[in-house]
């Protein structure tokens, strides 16, 4: 069983705020994409202080794909998320032990982004020191994607491999390839426009979290 996490990309507050309140009756969680521009070519809205005061009852997984990785986990780490990911290619994981302290100190789950190209064997480094991988079906940065060649096997391989972390992918997925996801294993789905894009949240929601229980 896989649990549904819509992933909310965004420019602004006005469309943060109506993102949460378009899922917050519907999920557990959500994830905050955050893009610096330099990372990935896209920078997203991420005025911590000003999330902090919405008020909702949905835990916070942060996903971020920054290249300022240590200052980032700090200051997410204020809004007392579920999970902060952060991307392998952007640290030298050799070097991780201030993120690993301040996600002890946080006591939120730490994660790891691999994107498509990266090798799985990167996570042999760190294997001890988180608690899941995020697969990543497309490269990050824009939403509505499709789904690149080779994700189910990648995620397949990661579930084999190391069968103690929890494995999640986002990007490219719709209605039509999340049943075959959820069969390779996948402990979450990470959706962004499948959910927000749709004519009917409710609905794609409601049909997305069926299959992820299937």
């Amino acid at each position: 069983m896989a649990e549904l996490v819509p992933a909310i990309l965004t420019k602004s507050e006005v469309e943060f705020r109506q993102k949460i309140r378009q899922v917050e009756t519907l999920v557990a969680s959500v994830q905050i994409d955050v893009m610096d521009g330099s990372f990935v070519p896209n920078e997203t809205f991420n005025e911590i202080d000003k999330i902090a005061t919405i008020k909702t009852n949905l835990q916070y997984k942060i996903h971020l794909m920054v290249n300022d990785i240590g200052t980032a986990v700090k200051n997410w780490s204020r809004l007392q998320p579920a999970r902060i990911t952060f991307p392998a290619e952007a640290v030298n994981l050799k070097k991780i032990k201030d993120i690993v302290l301040e996600a002890k100190r946080g006591d939120y789950e730490l994660g790891m982004a691999l994107n498509p190209e990266t090798k799985l064997s990167v996570i042999e480094e760190v294997e001890a020191k988180i608690d899941f991988v995020l697969i990543m079906g497309v490269n990050p940065g824009f939403s509505g994607q499709k789904l690149q060649t080779g994700i189910v096997e990648r995620i397949k391989q990661t579930k084999n491999d190391y069968p103690d972390i929890k494995v999640g992918v986002d990007g490219g997925i719709k209605i039509d390839n999340a049943a075959e996801l959820v069969a390779a294993g996948v402990d979450e789905l990470a959706v962004g426009s499948a959910v927000f894009a749709s004519k009917n949240i409710v609905e794609a929601v409601r049909n997305l979290q069926v299959i992820c229980r299937s």
